[in-house]
């Protein structure tokens, strides 16, 4: 028997899925999803997804979410004032993903399938890949999400090579869209253009904006009437508050147009005039809106997969069941991303000590150069009275010849649009030193968001 796994670690979920047969057609699976959620314990042990939630009720410091955006990003995750790196973070979900499979499945899976967003670019993959060293599970396959969801959706419906659809993914803290071309029965597809995603819609966006219309109900509350509303035309609270779907609408009306933008940049990169379909997946699929959103915008039936919120979990563990397209995978994967090792050319003992010998020369200069300008500076504004018969200035007529400088100073990457953490940005006038002159530099201090 086959024992096949996906693993889909989501924006705020993660889902395993297990597939066990004798071959892909007829293939038993099973799905789970869990929380996207880590508690370290007293020992330092990384508990993960429910149960990590169960132990943060009783110590919250421990307790953190959501944290696969800071991926590749180099300030630490604090946990009770202990730093932790996103990519340990991960790994510790990925190996509890995959003993949860083992539980399941009996033993250990054969063939493992890990997706990633279809979004990230050459870095993160590459970030990704060291999670996958972290968790000990090296030998897993990565492939995107949306290219997994299409290959099902293509072999599904026996699709030819060269057909193209859209998949929209619609998370928990992220959109993403991209467009897709069939390479025939199998066979994973090709990412056409370049796929487009955003932070700032998805359904934590739509929790919020519910949440501020129900104040007084809790986050988990404020969900389940959200997909209460996506069934009925009206959902009551249990304190006796009563919401419409058509309220309901109106309040994410311009969030899911804010989405759609993304669907709509993905399809222009793409240049695809005509496409099969629009695939939409992800737990804020069910919204009736949404769909009709979408239909409005293309020329082609809108789908809406079933099982949207597992459906890519399903897809990966499919994928891995398959044995030729799994063996195709790693072995392609394994020549196109190499590793450091194998990507940096071998030295003598020699030739790195001529390099070292570079480097602290290199240092000396400017550490030498940087003294110098330190003792010039000092000289300039040490106040001493000027040399007998040296030529003087009027201190009115020094500060009128000496023009002001502006210096502009941004620190970080500055999104206004995004938020986060506050980037300072220093506007500094400095006017030249006069001796007996107090000169002082202005200093103008704003904060901008990042």
């Amino acid at each position: 028997m086959v024992v096949a796994a996906g693993v889909d670690i989501g924006s705020t979920s993660y889902k395993i899925a297990v597939s066990r047969a004798e071959s892909v057609v007829g293939a038993e699976m099973v799905a789970v999803p869990e929380p996207l959620a880590v508690f370290v314990a007293d020992d330092g042990t990384l508990i993960c997804g429910t149960a990590a939630e169960r132990a943060g009720a009783a110590d919250p410091t421990r307790l953190v979410h959501n944290f696969r955006g800071s991926l590749g990003d180099p300030s630490p995750i604090l946990i009770d004032s202990a730093p932790y790196s996103a990519e340990t973070l991960l790994a510790a979900v990925l190996a509890s993903a995959l003993t949860e499979a083992e539980q399941f499945a009996g033993r250990r899976p054969e063939r493992v399938v890990v997706t990633c967003p279809v979004s990230w670019g050459a870095f993160r993959r590459e970030q990704f890949d060291d999670v996958l060293v972290l968790a000990g599970a090296s030998g897993c396959v990565v492939v995107s999400d949306a290219q997994v969801v299409a290959r099902r959706w293509f072999d599904a419906r026996g699709v030819a090579a060269g057909r193209r659809i859209a998949v929209f993914d619609v998370g928990g803290a992220t959109v993403e869209a991209a467009v897709l071309e069939s390479r025939g029965a199998g066979a994973v597809p090709h990412i056409i253009g370049v796929p487009v995603g955003s932070d700032r819609v998805g359904g934590d966006a739509i929790d919020g904006l519910l949440g501020q219309r129900l104040s007084r109900l809790s986050p988990q509350q404020v969900r389940v009437m959200k997909h209460e509303l996506s069934d009925v035309q009206q959902s009551r609270s249990p304190d006796g508050d009563v919401i419409s779907r058509g309220e309901f609408e109106e309040l994410i009306r311009p969030l899911l147009r804010s989405a759609l933008q993304v669907l709509s940049e993905a399809i222009r990169s793409a240049g695809a005039d005509q496409l099969d379909a629009v695939l939409l997946i992800g737990g804020s699929a069910r919204i009736p809106l949404l769909l009709s959103t979408v239909q409005s915008s293309v020329a082609c039936p809108v789908d809406v997969i079933e099982h949207p919120d597992t459906v890519v979990a399903l897809s990966a563990a499919e994928l891995a069941a398959d044995p030729a397209e799994a063996t195709l995978l790693a072995s392609s994967s394994r020549a196109s991303v190499p590793s450091l090792k194998s990507t940096v050319p071998s030295r003598s003992a020699g030739s790195r000590w001529r390099s070292r010998a570079v480097l602290w020369a290199v240092a000396g200069v400017l550490v030498a150069v940087l003294v110098v300008i330190v003792l010039v500076n000092l000289g300039r504004g040490s106040g001493h009275p000027p040399v007998a018969g040296a030529k003087t200035t009027p201190r009115s007529s020094a500060v009128a010849a000496t023009p002001a400088r502006f210096f502009r100073c941004d620190i970080g990457c500055i999104d206004r649009n995004t938020p986060g953490p506050r980037t300072d940005v220093h506007l500094l006038r400095r006017a030249k030193r006069i001796p007996g002159a107090a000169g002082v530099p202005l200093r103008d201090r704003r904060s901008i968001p990042r």
